[in-house]
């Protein structure tokens, strides 16, 4: 092989031109990635079936939807109206959007077939609180989630299919590390009663403030979000220096998350893989935005580029049934368990994307 390494010049450090070249494909690779993205993603797209017969789900397999919450009320509130209250029409939205969804699945299946059809939801329990000081106790992904759940029935899968009905009081299964801002997490605490992270992150939090603006409560006004998802160097320094958790990190955070989810959804496929499984994940914007960016579409570099989602938008992930079977049978044999490889639609994209990483057989599912 040719060695493209330039001459040696006393003195002069060498340039190595195969590593600038690599360096070079990597960089437009991400541009290509990039530009492929919408600047939104403003619904929630399936991808298209794999089987002949057009099901949306195939026995054995499952899709996954992660959804941003609803939209809630934070300004011009009407008598009985509540500061993080979902808007009614929103709350009504995402109902029908689900029990749309529902009937499509249930539609592209066999009537003798559609009690195969399992279902369970997950949702963030986290409450609304910004970086003005402005709190409620709503929680905006969490009844959003009640809102699916009802569409759900409403598309006439059996009480006895949703998962939730078979423990606890039949609502969303609380998740707390599918929250949208830790750094928020100190807004409304007394300052004696924070912990010495939440102070720090309140110390970030004033630090963008001070530099590009106080934000408003409906988050409009001045590029603080803006600055506080590119995380510049030296803002990202400064929130490093304080603990606060960034972009990458929440990135990071939800994949972990959705590991954990697709794998419970690869246990319960394993002992029944004659059946389909839907499982609906709410959370935020905040979340999913930087997941989507750093782990469906692996953007690199590009993570600071926005990708807006819209309220009640996000993905549909299909999981067909032969990654379950891998596992399935990787386990049987006593060997690594391969990783759960899912598939999304983008935009006019499909990716392929690892959804959960794979597991050496002395490995323990993460806990959250």
């Amino acid at each position: 092989m040719t060695e493209l390494n330039s001459p040696e010049i006393p003195g002069k450090p060498s340039i190595d031109l195969e590593a600038l070249h690599a360096e070079a494909l990597q960089e437009q690779s991400e541009a290509d990635k990039y530009a492929a993205l919408p600047k939104k993603i403003t619904g929630l797209e399936i991808p298209a079936p794999r089987t002949e017969n057009g099901e949306v789900i195939e026995a054995g397999g499952a899709l996954i939807v992660l959804q941003v919450n609803a939209q809630d009320r934070r300004e011009d509130l009407a008598p009985g109206e509540e500061f993080g209250q979902l808007k009614a029409e929103a709350a009504d939205a995402v109902k029908e959007q689900a029990k749309a969804m529902m009937e499509q699945v249930l539609n592209s299946i066999t009537e003798a077939e559609r009690g195969t059809v399992d279902v369970m939801v997950f949702a963030s329990d986290g409450s609304l609180a910004t970086p003005t000081g402005a709190t409620s106790q709503h929680r905006r992904a969490y009844e959003t989630a009640e809102k699916v759940l009802e569409g759900i029935e409403a598309a006439g899968i059996n009480s006895s299919d949703i998962i939730n009905n078979l423990g606890g009081d039949g609502g969303p299964l609380p998740v707390e590390s599918l929250k949208d801002l830790r750094v928020l997490e100190g807004v409304g605490v007394a300052e004696a009663d924070k912990t010495e992270q939440e102070t720090r992150d309140a110390q970030y939090v004033a630090y963008l403030s001070d530099k590009y603006g106080k934000t408003t409560d409906t988050g409009q006004g001045t590029p603080f979000w803006e600055y506080f998802e590119r995380d510049e160097p030296e803002d990202k320094l400064k929130r490093e220096e304080l603990g606060a958790e960034g972009p990458h990190e929440i990135a990071e955070r939800v994949r972990s998350t959705m590991a954990t989810i697709a794998r419970v959804a690869s246990g319960y496929m394993q002992d029944k893989p004659d059946r389909r499984l839907v499982v609906w994940v709410d959370s935020h914007y905040d979340t999913i935005s930087p997941y989507t960016k750093e782990h469906v579409v692996g953007l690199g570099g590009y993570s600071d580029r926005f990708l807006g989602v819209s309220k009640g938008a996000g993905l549909v992930m299909e999981l067909p049934a032969k990654e379950f079977k891998k596992s399935a049978d990787s386990a049987a044999a006593g060997d690594d368990i391969p990783p759960l490889v899912a598939r999304t639609v983008i935009g006019e994209k499909s990716y392929d994307f690892t959804l959960a990483p794979g597991k050496q057989k002395t490995d323990e599912l993460p806990s959250h």
